[in-house]
């Protein structure tokens, strides 16, 4: 019984001079005061250069990292590049290594509450004018307006004049106001002829006679009055403010001759 304690006091002090790890396995410990021995500090591991975005043109050297916004990586540089971008086809892995990948979008969240109505804007600038819109059906014919007033003879003038077959001859000139494009003149000496007759300045149109006994050679473009004694005759020619007649007298007529000129400006 003896021997059995003896053995167990030995294993128990064997015990407390060994470490024993996590599986009870003995580990062989410093005995005494023995120095712990520390070694020499290791190098400096490779660190790592944040570009932010990538971007071309751009120098890039090795351990260059850059955020790639078309893919959502992360990129670390491998071989210099200036124009490379990460993820092209064939030649993007050779130059970068994918440093992180950008994790899938999350789920969407809860609708927020409604926020308070912000203020007015300013008054955008006007728009421009739009493309004319299609031609609307036609409306109804509107009520027979009121009868105008009057309108005035502004382009035409009419005169009378009484002619004394017994003058000599004579140019005599009948105020208008106008030099006239055309005119025509009508007239009768009582109880014996009637003309009638128009005239444009350039060309003549000949007069038309009536009750004029055939026996009477007429002068073309002329005014022709007659009596057994004689006539007298007249030819026309345009003023600036009127008209022009050139009268003859042929043999001793007598009376009087009424006629009336009527002139278009």
């Amino acid at each position: 019984m003896k021997k059995i304690l003896l053995l167990v006091l030995a294993f128990l002090i064997l015990l407390t001079s060994c470490n024993v790890d996590s599986q009870g396995n003995i580990i062989p410990g410093l005995s005494g005061n023995a120095s712990v021995i520390t070694g020499a500090a290791g190098s400096n591991g490779q660190g790592f250069t944040y570009k932010g975005d990538w971007q071309t043109p751009y120098s890039y050297i090795p351990y260059d990292v850059v955020f790639h916004q078309a893919t959502g990586n992360s990129y670390v540089n491998k071989l210099a590049t200036s124009s490379i971008e990460p993820n092209s086809v064939p030649n993007g892995s050779t130059y970068w290594g994918v440093l992180s990948i950008a994790g899938a979008t999350g789920a969407t969240g809860a609708t927020g509450a409604t926020g308070a109505t912000g203020a007015t804007g300013a008054t955008g600038a006007q728009g421009a004018t739009g493309a004319q819109g299609a031609t609307g059906a036609q409306g109804d014919t509107g009520a027979t307006g009121a009868t105008g007033a009057p309108g005035e003879l502004q382009n035409v003038a009419i005169i009378t004049a009484t002619k004394n077959l017994t003058d000599a001859s004579v140019t005599t000139s009948y105020y208008l106001g106008f030099r006239p494009k055309l005119i025509m003149i009508d007239g009768m000496y009582i109880g014996w002829s009637a003309i009638q007759g128009s005239y444009n300045g350039t060309d003549q149109y000949s007069w038309s006679y009536a009750e004029i006994p055939a026996s009477y050679v007429l002068l073309p473009y002329t005014i022709f009055w007659s009596r057994t004694a004689g006539n007298q005759t007249a030819t026309s020619s345009f003023t600036d403010t009127g008209v022009n007649m050139t009268w003859t007298k042929n043999g001793s007529p007598t009376g009087n001759a009424f006629f009336r000129i009527t002139a278009i400006k």
